[in-house]
């Protein structure tokens, strides 16, 4: 199998159904690949920030779509308010793989 077939048929690696435009940047595709470089100190980082918001620690808010918000920002580098704009099939599309990341085998 060829790199862009692996690609291809990487679960973190989703094609927006509905692309988005933010600062005359077309976004049409999230990279998530970058979630299994990422370490401890990055999760509680990420974690931190969420409480920052408000949010408490709660049962599995790794599945929470504010706290998938910023794990987005993190592997992807897109700010916040471009993937806000994520159609809402999208992001909860997004949601199941960083389910399926954290808690399902390949």
């Amino acid at each position: 199998m060829g790199d862009k077939e692996k690609e291809k048929k990487d679960f973190l690696l989703y094609e927006l159904e509905k692309p988005i435009t933010f600062e005359q940047a077309d976004i049409s595709q999230i990279d998530l690949r970058k979630l299994r470089e990422m370490t401890l100190e990055d999760l509680s980082e990420l974690y931190d920030t969420y409480a920052v918001f408000g949010e408490g620690e709660g049962v599995m808010q790794e599945c929470n779509l504010k706290f998938v918000r910023l794990l987005m920002q993190r592997a992807t580098g897109y700010p916040l308010e471009a993937l806000n704009k994520i159609g809402m099939r999208d992001a909860v599309r997004l949601k199941a793989r960083v389910y399926r990341f954290f808690y399902l085998s390949k």
